[in-house]
């Protein structure tokens, strides 16, 4: 039984996985909740601007960044940590040939996964209101209203 349903048992609770959505019902178990969580947010460094500032890093970043101009990655301390940041993982693996005595390494086969653009993108667009997740349905109309043709013209060119 974790901390949460422990104490309103010991308390002398019969059901206390019912307390906590009960609590959140009273306005200062509710408040002092949000300024528990906003204290704790702030401490890690989890701002509203700080994760919107990661979110556009992501969104907006160009892999050109992390290339020499002649096409070869370069080496990580040499990234700056803007596009560093956009980097979800790296793989580096050595390339062989030959067999026994004439075994030896001929090169370097780099793989770099970076964080999703596209997710970056969706988590922007939702931020900053530019989907319409909820269906908007128009005042409702009599049918007197729809044959007479007595609703706005800006409601009739989006249902004809």
């Amino acid at each position: 039984m974790s901390g949460c349903e422990s104490r309103p048992k010991r308390a002398g609770y019969k059901w206390p996985e019912k307390m906590g959505p009960r609590q959140l019902q009273h306005p200062a178990v509710a408040a002092a909740i949000g300024s528990e969580v906003q204290v704790r947010l702030s401490s890690a460094g989890l701002t509203v601007d700080r994760t919107l500032a990661e979110v556009r890093r992501i969104a907006f970043f160009d892999p050109i960044d992390i290339f020499e101009k002649d096409g070869t990655v370069r080496l990580i301390t040499d990234i700056s940590p803007e596009p560093r940041a956009c980097i979800a993982g790296i793989e580096v693996v050595e390339l062989f040939e030959g067999t026994g005595d004439q075994n030896h390494c001929y090169g370097l086969l780099k793989k770099i996964k970076f964080h999703d653009k596209n997710s970056s993108l969706d988590k922007s667009m939702r931020y900053n209101a530019l989907y319409r997740d909820r269906l908007e349905v128009p005042q409702k109309r009599t049918l007197e209203d729809l044959i007479l043709g007595t609703y706005d013209d800006a409601d009739r060119g989006s249902h004809e």
